[in-house]
């Protein structure tokens, strides 16, 4: 009947596999992190928003994926810390990408055009459409420096996160979560997904529980 549910249900339900397909093929490229606590917290920010590439390029703590600060940031997203891929330089980490996004707040005179996050976000989405294979990069610097030009260089673009201009200045992670929302939001077509599970209390208690014992043995060890 007209009023059946199920064509509807079943056309969410394809567009939610269409939207995951798309997310997983974006890479999210960390240069040079030297603090392991932020490659754990971008894991969970990927994690939490879908995405499921995690690449690293010279990493300045080789054994991230066992460090405790890596570990306790990292929280649910912990499969996407151990699975980070590793390279030995940015052209390496970028192979099989079709769009590369150097992420700096500023313009570089002799750098790809900058846009603005969301719009990056639409592009990549566009070319993520018209193309079965491939895929869609975000390039995030050093913590101390940012990306170096020759980095920017390599990439097909350059992506700024509007903030105040006063204070302007994000951390790598908040960065990264940043990012894989607009992503989210872009390859969802704008639609707000409803959550594919609910915690009960009890469930929610015991993630609330084991998150603050990782961060308090943290604490302690420093």
């Amino acid at each position: 009947s007209s009023n059946d549910p199920a064509p509807a249900a079943a056309a969410a339900a394809v567009s939610a596999d269409a939207a995951a397909g798309l997310r997983s093929r974006v890479r999210i490229v960390l240069v040079a992190p030297s603090q392991p606590g932020n490659i754990g917290a971008a894991a969970r920010a990927l994690k939490t928003m879908g995405l499921s590439q995690l690449h690293l390029v010279t990493p300045g703590e080789a054994a991230f994926a066992d460090h405790p600060e890596a570990v306790a940031l990292a929280t649910h997203g912990i499969d996407l810390l151990r699975s980070a891929r590793v390279h030995a330089n940015l052209t390496e980490a970028l192979a099989g990408v079709r769009l590369a996004f150097a992420m700096t707040g500023y313009s570089r005179e002799f750098g790809p055009p900058l846009v603005e996050l969301r719009e990056a976000a639409a592009d990549a989405g566009a070319c993520l459409r018209a193309a079965a294979d491939g895929e869609v990069a975000f390039v995030f610097g050093t913590e101390r420096s940012g990306l170096t030009n020759a980095d920017v260089a390599r990439c097909q673009m350059s992506c700024a996160i509007p903030a105040d201009a006063r204070h302007g200045s994000l951390n790598l992670a908040q960065s990264g979560m940043v990012t894989a929302y607009e992503c989210r939001l872009a390859l969802s077509g704008g639609a707000v997904e409803a959550a594919a599970r609910r915690f009960d209390d009890d469930a929610r208690s015991e993630e609330h529980t084991s998150e603050l014992q990782s961060l308090g043995n943290l604490v302690c060890r420093l």
